[in-house]
């Protein structure tokens, strides 16, 4: 996005940090899943164990099947909001 979001911010200043060059591009979900799957793409962010198709990332693990909650970029929350005056609830 334009302006970054402080993720990407973030993840930039680590890459350059450690001189990694990187190309973030902004695509649809099932999208980004489908070509880091065909190999166009070496990386996903904001993905969640397991809601992701674990057959086509590796995640940081402590154990088998246990993600090391320690290499977390971050947490966030997540809320359903609605518009003002709507009677969805």
């Amino acid at each position: 996005p334009h302006p970054p979001g402080q993720a990407q911010i973030l993840i930039s200043e680590a890459a350059k940090n450690l001189n990694i060059p990187i190309t973030m591009v902004f695509k649809p979900w099932k999208q980004c899943q489908f070509l880091v799957g065909n190999g166009t793409y070496d990386a996903l962010f904001a993905a969640a164990y397991p809601g992701i198709n674990v057959q086509l990332v590796e995640f940081p693990k402590i154990s088998i099947g246990v993600p090391d909650r320690s290499k977390a970029i971050g947490t966030m929350k997540i809320y359903l909001i609605r518009r003002k005056g709507s009677t969805a609830d």
